[in-house]
Protein backbone atom coordinates (compact mmCIF):
# COMPACT_ATOMS: atom_id res chain seq x y z
CA UNK A 1 0.00 0.00 0.00
CA UNK A 2 1.47 3.29 -1.11
CA UNK A 3 2.12 5.94 1.48
CA UNK A 4 1.16 9.49 0.76
CA UNK A 5 3.32 12.23 2.07
CA UNK A 6 1.88 15.64 2.99
CA UNK A 7 3.91 18.63 2.09
CA UNK A 8 4.05 21.23 4.79
CA UNK A 9 3.84 24.70 3.43
CA UNK A 10 5.19 27.49 5.47
CA UNK A 11 3.05 30.59 5.61
CA UNK A 12 5.08 33.74 5.53
CA UNK A 13 4.51 35.98 8.52
CA UNK A 14 2.55 39.05 7.50
CA UNK A 15 4.30 42.32 8.01
CA UNK A 16 2.06 44.57 10.06
CA UNK A 17 1.64 48.27 9.39
CA UNK A 18 3.08 50.21 12.27
CA UNK A 19 1.20 52.86 14.23
CA UNK A 20 3.75 55.47 13.19
CA UNK A 21 3.21 54.68 9.51
CA UNK A 22 -0.55 54.94 9.89
CA UNK A 23 -0.28 58.25 11.75
CA UNK A 24 2.06 59.59 9.04
CA UNK A 25 -0.54 58.86 6.36
CA UNK A 26 -3.27 60.49 8.45
CA UNK A 27 -1.26 63.66 8.99
CA UNK A 28 -0.32 63.94 5.32
CA UNK A 29 -3.83 63.36 3.93
CA UNK A 30 -6.27 64.62 6.55
CA UNK A 31 -7.18 68.26 7.12
CA UNK A 32 -8.67 68.65 10.63
CA UNK A 33 -10.34 71.99 9.97
CA UNK A 34 -11.57 74.01 7.05
CA UNK A 35 -12.49 77.69 6.97
CA UNK A 36 -15.27 78.79 4.63
CA UNK A 37 -16.98 82.11 3.97
CA UNK A 38 -20.73 82.00 4.45
CA UNK A 39 -22.63 85.23 3.70
CA UNK A 40 -19.43 87.22 4.39
CA UNK A 41 -19.05 85.35 7.72
CA UNK A 42 -15.96 83.26 8.45
CA UNK A 43 -17.02 79.76 9.58
CA UNK A 44 -14.56 77.19 10.92
CA UNK A 45 -15.59 73.60 10.30
CA UNK A 46 -14.20 70.49 12.01
CA UNK A 47 -14.40 67.83 9.33
CA UNK A 48 -14.40 64.81 11.69
CA UNK A 49 -15.52 64.91 15.31
CA UNK A 50 -13.43 63.30 18.06
CA UNK A 51 -15.02 60.34 19.85
CA UNK A 52 -16.08 62.31 22.94
CA UNK A 53 -18.01 64.76 20.75
CA UNK A 54 -19.66 61.90 18.87
CA UNK A 55 -20.91 60.42 22.15
CA UNK A 56 -22.00 63.85 23.36
CA UNK A 57 -23.90 64.59 20.15
CA UNK A 58 -25.75 61.26 20.25
CA UNK A 59 -26.75 61.78 23.89
CA UNK A 60 -27.82 65.40 23.34
CA UNK A 61 -30.05 64.57 20.38
CA UNK A 62 -31.65 61.56 22.11
CA UNK A 63 -32.41 63.53 25.27
CA UNK A 64 -33.91 66.34 23.18
CA UNK A 65 -36.46 63.89 21.76
CA UNK A 66 -38.16 63.40 25.13
CA UNK A 67 -40.25 66.03 26.93
CA UNK A 68 -38.70 67.13 30.22
CA UNK A 69 -41.99 67.33 32.15
CA UNK A 70 -43.79 64.20 30.94
CA UNK A 71 -41.09 62.08 29.29
CA UNK A 72 -43.20 61.80 26.12
CA UNK A 73 -41.35 60.78 22.96
CA UNK A 74 -41.13 63.63 20.41
CA UNK A 75 -39.89 62.14 17.11
CA UNK A 76 -40.49 65.46 15.32
CA UNK A 77 -37.55 66.94 17.23
CA UNK A 78 -34.98 64.43 15.89
CA UNK A 79 -33.96 66.07 12.59
CA UNK A 80 -34.03 69.57 14.06
CA UNK A 81 -31.84 68.49 16.99
CA UNK A 82 -29.35 66.80 14.65
CA UNK A 83 -29.01 69.91 12.47
CA UNK A 84 -28.58 72.12 15.51
CA UNK A 85 -25.87 69.79 16.88
CA UNK A 86 -24.04 69.85 13.52
CA UNK A 87 -23.81 73.64 13.60
CA UNK A 88 -22.55 73.65 17.19
CA UNK A 89 -20.19 70.66 17.12
CA UNK A 90 -18.91 70.50 13.53
CA UNK A 91 -18.86 74.29 13.13
CA UNK A 92 -18.39 77.30 15.37
CA UNK A 93 -21.99 78.51 15.41
CA UNK A 94 -23.47 79.67 18.71
CA UNK A 95 -27.13 78.64 19.01
CA UNK A 96 -29.67 80.38 21.27
CA UNK A 97 -30.98 78.50 24.32
CA UNK A 98 -34.57 79.16 23.25
CA UNK A 99 -35.79 76.16 21.23
CA UNK A 100 -38.12 78.18 18.99
CA UNK A 101 -35.34 80.62 18.13
CA UNK A 102 -33.04 77.69 17.31
CA UNK A 103 -35.69 76.20 15.04
CA UNK A 104 -36.09 79.45 13.09
CA UNK A 105 -32.33 79.80 12.54
CA UNK A 106 -32.07 76.20 11.33
CA UNK A 107 -34.95 76.27 8.87
CA UNK A 108 -34.85 79.91 7.74
CA UNK A 109 -31.16 79.93 6.76
CA UNK A 110 -28.89 77.67 4.70
CA UNK A 111 -26.33 77.34 7.51
CA UNK A 112 -26.73 73.59 7.86
CA UNK A 113 -26.41 72.99 4.12
CA UNK A 114 -23.23 75.08 4.02
CA UNK A 115 -21.60 73.07 6.81
CA UNK A 116 -22.94 69.66 5.75
CA UNK A 117 -21.03 69.60 2.45
CA UNK A 118 -17.69 69.93 4.28
CA UNK A 119 -17.98 67.33 7.05
CA UNK A 120 -17.14 63.63 7.16
CA UNK A 121 -20.38 62.18 5.74
CA UNK A 122 -19.49 58.60 6.71
CA UNK A 123 -19.10 59.63 10.34
CA UNK A 124 -22.27 61.75 10.22
CA UNK A 125 -24.33 58.83 8.88
CA UNK A 126 -23.01 56.56 11.63
CA UNK A 127 -23.94 59.18 14.25
CA UNK A 128 -27.50 59.31 12.87
CA UNK A 129 -27.69 55.51 12.96
CA UNK A 130 -26.48 55.49 16.58
CA UNK A 131 -29.11 58.11 17.47
CA UNK A 132 -31.89 55.98 15.96
CA UNK A 133 -30.67 52.85 17.73
CA UNK A 134 -30.52 54.63 21.07
CA UNK A 135 -33.97 56.16 20.56
CA UNK A 136 -35.37 52.71 19.82
CA UNK A 137 -33.69 51.26 22.90
CA UNK A 138 -34.95 54.05 25.14
CA UNK A 139 -38.53 53.90 23.87
CA UNK A 140 -38.58 50.11 24.27
CA UNK A 141 -37.22 50.47 27.81
CA UNK A 142 -39.91 53.03 28.65
CA UNK A 143 -42.65 50.69 27.41
CA UNK A 144 -41.26 47.85 29.52
CA UNK A 145 -41.09 50.13 32.57
CA UNK A 146 -44.73 51.17 32.08
CA UNK A 147 -45.78 47.53 31.75
CA UNK A 148 -44.01 46.69 35.01
CA UNK A 149 -45.69 49.62 36.76
CA UNK A 150 -49.10 48.56 35.46
CA UNK A 151 -48.55 45.00 36.66
CA UNK A 152 -47.56 46.30 40.10
CA UNK A 153 -50.71 48.43 40.14
CA UNK A 154 -52.91 45.48 39.20
CA UNK A 155 -51.29 43.37 41.92
CA UNK A 156 -51.99 46.15 44.44
CA UNK A 157 -55.65 46.25 43.41
CA UNK A 158 -55.90 42.52 43.92
CA UNK A 159 -54.38 42.84 47.41
CA UNK A 160 -56.81 45.64 48.26
CA UNK A 161 -59.72 43.54 47.04
CA UNK A 162 -58.64 40.61 49.21
CA UNK A 163 -58.17 42.84 52.24
CA UNK A 164 -61.56 44.49 51.82
CA UNK A 165 -63.20 41.11 51.40
CA UNK A 166 -61.82 39.97 54.74
CA UNK A 167 -62.49 43.31 56.40
CA UNK A 168 -66.24 43.33 55.79
CA UNK A 169 -66.80 39.61 56.15
CA UNK A 170 -69.55 38.79 58.61
CA UNK A 171 -71.09 42.28 58.70
CA UNK A 172 -74.81 42.49 58.07
CA UNK A 173 -76.64 45.13 56.06
CA UNK A 174 -77.35 47.29 59.09
CA UNK A 175 -73.68 47.36 60.13
CA UNK A 176 -72.57 48.12 56.58
CA UNK A 177 -75.05 51.01 56.40
CA UNK A 178 -73.71 52.50 59.63
CA UNK A 179 -70.14 52.14 58.39
CA UNK A 180 -70.96 53.88 55.12
CA UNK A 181 -72.69 56.65 57.07
CA UNK A 182 -69.59 57.05 59.22
CA UNK A 183 -67.44 57.35 56.09
CA UNK A 184 -69.71 60.06 54.69
CA UNK A 185 -69.82 62.04 57.91
CA UNK A 186 -66.10 61.79 58.67
CA UNK A 187 -65.04 62.55 55.07
CA UNK A 188 -62.74 59.51 55.06
CA UNK A 189 -61.07 60.41 58.35
CA UNK A 190 -58.96 57.30 58.95
CA UNK A 191 -59.23 57.30 62.76
CA UNK A 192 -63.01 57.77 62.78
CA UNK A 193 -63.47 55.21 60.04
CA UNK A 194 -61.53 52.51 61.87
CA UNK A 195 -63.27 53.32 65.16
CA UNK A 196 -66.67 53.01 63.52
CA UNK A 197 -65.70 49.74 61.90
CA UNK A 198 -64.43 48.12 65.11
CA UNK A 199 -67.41 49.39 67.11
CA UNK A 200 -69.79 47.80 64.63
CA UNK A 201 -67.72 44.61 64.47
CA UNK A 202 -67.63 44.25 68.26
CA UNK A 203 -71.37 44.88 68.48
CA UNK A 204 -72.00 42.27 65.81
CA UNK A 205 -69.78 39.69 67.54
CA UNK A 206 -71.31 40.37 70.95
CA UNK A 207 -74.76 39.89 69.53
CA UNK A 208 -73.71 36.60 67.95
CA UNK A 209 -72.32 35.31 71.27
CA UNK A 210 -75.52 35.95 73.26
CA UNK A 211 -77.39 32.69 74.09
CA UNK A 212 -80.70 32.22 72.41
CA UNK A 213 -83.55 33.03 74.86
CA UNK A 214 -86.52 30.69 74.81
CA UNK A 215 -89.95 31.86 75.91
CA UNK A 216 -91.44 29.53 78.52
CA UNK A 217 -95.16 29.64 78.97
CA UNK A 218 -96.30 29.34 82.55
CA UNK A 219 -99.43 27.45 83.26
CA UNK A 220 -101.65 29.03 85.87
CA UNK A 221 -103.25 26.68 88.37
CA UNK A 222 -106.69 27.14 89.42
Amino acid sequence: MAKTTEKKTKTAKRKRVSINALEKVMKSTYTPEEVITWHDIEVTITKTLPLKDVIGMVNDVVESCFALDSGDFLPEIRDFAIKSAVLERYANFTMPSNTSAQYDLIYRTDAFAAVYTHINIEQFNEICLAIDRKLQYKTDSNVEAINRQMQTLFDSFEDIEKNLSGLFEGMNNESMAKLVDAISNSRLDEEKLMKSYFDEKEAHEAKAEQPELKLVETVKEG
